[in-house]
């Protein structure tokens, strides 16, 4: 490998000129795949992870929560982040669930999902 680093308090990066892995401290292998760059979101605990043009978002755990597919990632809110991808919307709510990218606009009311207009 090109690069190790420490990654997180429990992750390490390994990084050569074609892929980026992840283990943790034990060297399990957490993730691996054809990835440009991995970054620390500094609003939220989690990851940004970019492959080409293409954007997802992992856990600071290593489990990916969003393949990178997407065009776009509004982090502007944290408890419903906005992904596009092809002109459409979804999202990714309290980290947890993920809708597909499918409306062509949500609306939010106080951090709560509201009303979403296709």
């Amino acid at each position: 490998y090109e690069n190790i680093e420490m990654f997180s308090d429990v992750l390490i990066l390994l990084k050569d000129s074609k892929s980026i892995k992840l283990i943790d401290n034990l060297g399990t292998e957490v993730l691996s795949g054809n990835f440009d760059s991995i970054e620390k979101l500094p609003s939220c605990n989690l990851y940004k992870v970019l492959s080409g043009n293409k954007t997802g978002l992992m856990t600071t755990n290593g489990k990916m929560l969003a393949d990178p597919i997407f065009d776009n990632v509004d982090l502007s809110d944290v408890h419903c982040i906005q992904l596009q991808k092809d002109g459409k919307l979804g999202f990714l709510l309290n980290n947890q669930t993920l809708v597909p990218a499918t409306f062509y606009k949500i609306a939010f009311v106080q951090n709560d999902l509201g009303v979403i207009v296709v």
